[in-house]
């Protein structure tokens, strides 16, 4: 799989699936989903989590995997505190698949 993915993407688009990958292998040996959200990958790849290219980036990546069969996720929003005390809907993305090999790819 990773053969196929540096030949076919960028190296930010390889990080993005090896960290998922490795999140997902974890949460799997525990009979769970890996939950996350954009920012956590914006920092794990050392980018601002403000700098907006880097999320469209980030966003454009995801939705690339998941429209070609590599990873699959749903999209649920959790009501959270902001800093001026409202509830606001916050984004996270379950995990629910990543394929490990070029064969598992579901498309």
């Amino acid at each position: 799989m990773l053969f196929y993915l540096a030949t076919t993407r960028p190296l930010n688009a390889i990080r993005i699936y090896m960290i998922l990958l490795d999140c997902y292998l974890w949460k799997q040996k525990e009979d769970c989903n890996f939950i996350f959200t954009n920012t956590y990958l914006l920092e794990k790849l050392g980018y601002s989590t403000t700098n907006k290219n880097a999320s469209a980036m980030v966003s454009n990546i995801l939705e690339s995997f998941s429209r070609e069969g590599i990873i699959e996720f749903e999209e649920k929003y959790d009501l959270v505190i902001s800093p001026t005390g409202k509830e606001v809907p916050s984004p996270k993305k379950y995990l629910m698949f990543v394929a490990t090999t070029k064969k598992e790819i579901k498309n």
